[in-house]
């Protein structure tokens, strides 16, 4: 069977062939033409010699001989064209011979192509050699299409194409019908937040351009400093916690005993005699205080402001005791008495001046009334002002 290239080169060849044919076949008829162009002259000059011959010539003789030179003239033209005419058909002779030989094989080639490709005539065998370029073209597609499946999977078509025949089609059938009604169920919702979105876009712009704004910003931002003063104060307090867990926790292994003893006098002090002692409690790193009436109570259930000045007198003991086992060292204190009442913070501040005269004690405050009272108190009180307060 031929190759596409070949049976376009067997077309080509038996169109040339067929040009040949045609090209002698034109040559004959214009060969036949010519001979019975000479025949008519012929004709016409045994016409004029027999004229001639029999003395009947006249006036019109003349012009008959001038027209006959003419034709002689045209003959002899005619004649030399006519030579070589058949002297060209002779030598084309072997050629249409070979070509009527190349064609009758040629077309017999045909018709076997033709055959072999299935079609009738030419017209169907270039349309299904497009057909098969096509199919040519499209196994290409499928073998890339193949690779790039494989590169991406590790396996070709041929593999999926047999998971899809041994598969479960229903238990895939009962997924796909899952998948499809919760893609429903995400439209529906992705439809309703749409409009939720919209409702709220629209309510924001209502309440930007609300009047009440400003006085909302207003109230936010109170609520905010308020928010972060109670926020500071619970840190405060958490850390005043820890600090008096901590405390506790070091003293009750160390000199807990000397250090709750100057510690209870204090806190009874400053508390009014509420409170007469702080003992250490049964559960580890613990205290518990008795007040005057016998009854105990955990620090934990204390104020802020009683917490602070259990804090401040267990650490004013911790000292007293330190000075006694070592020199004496200074205490740092920070705003310590902000958040006492008036009465207490007089009775801490009365303690601090007394603990002053046997350790040096740095007070820092922002409060011109904290400089008053204990100015009042101490009148020798050495006041440094490292900047103006508010």
């Amino acid at each position: 069977m031929l190759s596409p290239a070949g049976a376009e080169e067997f077309v080509r060849a038996v169109r040339g062939v067929k040009d040949q044919i045609e090209r002698r076949d034109d040559t004959e008829q214009i060969a036949a033409r010519l001979r019975l162009e000479m025949a008519a002259w012929e004709e016409e000059t045994r016409r004029l010699l027999e004229g001639l011959g029999s003395g009947g010539a006249s006036s019109e003789a003349i012009p008959a001989l001038l027209r006959l030179d003419e034709l002689c003239r045209a003959d002899a033209v005619v004649r030399s064209r006519l030579a070589a005419v058949e002297a060209g058909l002779e030598e084309l002779g072997p050629e249409i011979e070979d070509a009527r030989r190349e064609l009758a094989r040629r077309g017999h080639d045909r018709e076997e192509l033709l055959r072999e490709a299935g079609a009738e005539d030419e017209a169907g065998y270039l349309m299904r050699l497009e057909a098969f370029e096509e199919r040519k073209d499209l196994l290409r597609t499928i073998a890339e299409a193949d690779a790039r499946l494989r590169e991406r999977t590790g396996h070709g078509a041929a593999a999926f194409l047999d998971e899809l025949a041994a598969g479960e089609v229903d238990v895939w059938q009962g997924q796909l019908e899952q998948a499809q009604r919760l893609l429903a169920t995400l439209r529906e919702e992705s439809i309703e937040l749409v409009k939720r979105q919209g409702d709220v876009e629209r309510r924001l712009r209502e309440l930007e351009e609300s009047a009440d704004v400003v006085a909302l910003e207003t109230s936010l931002q109170g609520l905010r400093t308020e928010l972060e003063d109670a926020l500071r104060d619970w840190r405060v307090a958490s850390l005043a916690s820890t600090l008096v867990r901590e405390t506790l926790s070091r003293f009750t292994r160390e000199r807990q005993p000397f250090v709750l003893a100057e510690a209870s006098e204090m806190f009874g002090k400053v508390t009014g005699g509420r409170y007469e002692r702080i003992l250490p409690s049964a559960e580890e790193d613990g205290l518990v205080l008795v007040t005057g009436e016998g009854k105990t109570k955990l620090p934990e259930h204390l104020s802020r402001g009683a917490m602070e000045q259990l804090y401040l007198c267990l650490r004013l003991g911790l000292a007293e005791e330190f000075s006694r086992r070592t020199e004496s060292i200074p205490l740092v204190m920070d705003d310590v008495l902000v958040n006492f009442d008036e009465e207490r913070r007089r009775i801490t501040a009365e303690l601090l001046a007394g603990f002053s005269r046997r350790h040096q004690v740095l007070l820092f405050t922002c409060h011109r009334d904290v400089v008053e009272l204990l100015r009042e108190i101490d009148p020798g009180v050495h006041v440094v002002t490292m900047s103006e307060g508010r």
